[in-house]
Parts: structure tokens; C-alpha cells; sequence
């Protein structure tokens, strides 16, 4: 069966009485067959247009879940954004030494280099006296010192003595012990107030004379007399001497 014949046949619009306007191909169409026809083809289009959208709808569910399951969609990338503040070069400017800072460093530096003297005469509680070793340690507080920093040695039936050399500017004290090895360690002297008192019963001051080299380049009269101290008082003789001089 034809379009036509879907809803009328031929025959039956022939029976009708109505007369054909355009025959063609042994068919013959009136205006009924023709708005049928227009209405069969509306629907089609209609039809069509439905399961176009359908397909269309479909399609979109497909790639929702496909993005929502497999992320197949590229992902989002958080861009995080650093801020850099570059300061000017202007606002930076070598820093300059002050003239005070110049001076002090060339005067730190003409008192380490400088060459210090300490010299004195020498006694000994005996009728003479024996090769000494003599060290200066620096003091660091009441009773406190910390050395030997630097030693000399003397000779028999030396006299006096001179320690001469390139001393760090600091405050010292010096004791003095027998070289011979058959003298005990503890037995030491030094250059105490006693001795200016004239090392008499009656000058019980044996604490060592400060020696400030801070400020000076020489110190004379440093005497090494005082050997009456009472044991402890001054330091051991040392088995290691420090700088010598």
C-alpha cells in the first residue's frame, strides 16, 4: 500500500464523486489525499525531531557520567600565586667602617705586635741562685689565672732576668720554679707585695703583683724574691711551658 492508500485508496476517492485535479502515473490526487499527506509528513518530521533530541540527550548523560566516573575531562589546575617584591638597589648600600672602628682595629693590632719587656733581679732562699723557669700567666680574676702563656729560662747564679717579646696586651702575673728536677714542683716564687715589704716575718702578703701589658710596653722591678709562700699558693711547677720568650 501506497502513503495515499494508508488512509484512502484511490478507489474509494474516485467513488466519491469528487473529480481528480492532477493525475500522474495512473494516480490520481485530490486536495484531501494532499493535506493527508502534509500531515503524514509533519508527523515524520516530528517524529524525527524526537528521536534526534533523544539521541542528543543521551549523548550528554553519556559524557556527564563518563566525566563524572573517569574524569576524562581535564582536571582543574590550581595556579597558586607567589608574589615576589624585588626591593630597589638603590635602598642598598655598602655599609662603610667608621673612622672609630679603623682606629680601634690598627690600635688592637700595633698592641698585639708590639714587642713587650718585663724585667727584674732574682733571689732564691739559698746562698745561690739555681737555673729558674720563668712564666707569666694571665690573670683572669681574684686568685684566678689561666697559663703559662709565655716562659723564659736563667741560668745558675743569674742575677736578674728579662722576658722580651711579642706579648698580647692582657694582665699578668709571673712565678719562677727551679729547673733542677730534684727540686719538688711545688716549691715556686714570684713578685709579690712581700717583697717590696722587705720579706721580713712580718710581710704575710704573698699574693702576686698584678702586671697590666694592656696599655704599657715595659715593666722594670719586677722582682722575683717571694718563695715563702705557703704551699698551694702558687701554681705547680708546669710540665707543658707555654710561648717562649
Amino acid at each position: 500500500m501506497s502513503r495515499v492508500q494508508f488512509f484512502y485508496s484511490a478507489r474509494e476517492l474516485r467513488s466519491s464523486g469528487e473529480k481528480c485535479r492532477v493525475c500522474q502515473l495512473n494516480h490520481c490526487y485530490n486536495p484531501i489525499e494532499t493535506q493527508i499527506v502534509v500531515i503524514y509528513l509533519k508527523s515524520m518530521k516530528l517524529f524525527s525531531g524526537i528521536i534526534i533530541g533523544v539521541l542528543i540527550c543521551s549523548i550528554v548523560a553519556m559524557v556527564y557520567y563518563l566525566y563524572a566516573n573517569y574524569q576524562i575531562a581535564p582536571r582543574n589546575v590550581s595556579m597558586v600565586e607567589t608574589t615576589i617584591t624585588i626591593m630597589p638597589t638603590q635602598a642598598i648600600s655598602p655599609v662603610e667602617p667608621t673612622k672609630e672602628i679603623t682606629k680601634a682595629a690598627s690600635v688592637t693590632t700595633a698592641q698585639a705586635t708590639s714587642t713587650k719587656t718585663i724585667s727584674g733581679s732574682l733571689g732564691y732562699p739559698s746562698s745561690f741562685v739555681p737555673g729558674l723557669k720563668i712564666c707569666l700567666y694571665e690573670y683572669t680574676g681574684p686568685g684566678m689565672v689561666e697559663g703559662p702563656k709565655y716562659c723564659t729560662e736563667t741560668k745558675d747564679n743569674d742575677m736578674s732576668y728579662q722576658m722580651i717579646g711579642t706579648i698580647l696586651p692582657a694582665k699578668y702575673v709571673v712565678f719562677a720554679w727551679v729547673q733542677d728536677a730534684d727540686v719538688g714542683a711545688d716549691l715556686a716564687g714570684s713578685y709579690t707585695p712581700a717583697v717590696a715589704c722587705g720579706l721580713s716575718v712580718e710581710c704575710k702578703d704573698h699574693t702576686p703583683t698584678v702586671l697590666d701589658l694592656s696599655a704599657k710596653n715595659s715593666i722594670t722591678g719586677v722582682d722575683i724574691r717571694d718563695w715563702y709562700a705557703d704551699i698551694g699558693t702558687f701554681p705547680k711547677k708546669p710540665i707543658e711551658m707555654g710561648i717562649s720568650l
